[in-house]
């Protein structure tokens, strides 16, 4: 079974921190990158124009 950090919700120009935030909690762990990221967009303008209310999921697959 593939294990991933994952953030759920970031707004639009917030990746940069979103991701250093993953790496933090990777880091902390004692958690290793094994793999690429994933972004996943779960809301977006096909469901609404009101982007605070967009959801994109980043997975990071990770290894102990």
């Amino acid at each position: 079974r593939r294990r991933h950090a994952a953030f759920k919700r970031y707004w639009a120009g917030l990746a940069p921190q979103q991701y250093r935030r993953l790496m933090q909690f990777i880091d902390e762990n004692g958690l290793r990158v094994s793999d690429f990221s994933r972004e996943i967009t779960i809301i977006d303008y096909g469901i609404t124009q009101d982007t605070e209310k967009f959801v994109t999921e980043i997975k990071i697959p990770v290894e102990k």
